[in-house]
């Protein structure tokens, strides 16, 4: 799948890097994610209406919704980016994402939004350590992974 979209072995590396700069301190990068999320799409916090509790101002405030963040979303893209070179099992790490989405009423268009948040928040982290190809590399993996989710959700 790599190959198909242009992403050569130094890229993947590049990725696989970045990523576990990222991945060292999951929650944190996992809260700055949806930070990212909930102000670029402030009506996606509808999907989390499970973790709401009453009094809670803030998802941020609750230990489940950020055990969620940390051990569901952040480990389910370690898999993708750990897996980018094993096409076999990263379709199936895509297709499982989508259709436990699928359920939720997430349909392609969010995932799609996700791709930019994704991008959005590795250019905020990362700094200038986020070049320009780097960037590319990675919005062409985040773009087949939305696209093979969307696949699923529909």
């Amino acid at each position: 799948i790599i190959q198909d979209i242009g992403v050569c072995n130094e890229d993947v590396a590049g990725i696989k890097e970045t990523w576990q700069t990222v991945y060292n301190d999951k929650e944190n990068s996992g809260i700055f994610l949806f930070q990212v999320m909930f102000e670029m799409y402030p009506d996606y916090e509808k999907y989390f209406v499970r973790f709401r509790t009453e009094g809670q101002k803030s998802l941020f405030d609750n230990p489940k919704f950020i055990n969620h963040v940390k051990n569901r979303v952040m480990d389910a893209l370690n898999d993708v980016i750990v897996n980018l070179e094993n096409d076999e099992r990263l379709v199936n790490i895509l297709e499982t994402v989508g259709e436990n989405h699928k359920k939720r009423n997430l349909r392609k268009q969010e995932f799609d939004n996700i791709g930019k948040v994704v991008i959005e928040t590795l250019r905020r982290a990362l700094g200038t350590s986020f070049t320009p190809k780097l960037e590319e590399a990675w919005t062409k993996v985040i773009n087949c992974a939305m696209e093979t989710i969307g696949k699923v959700t529909g």
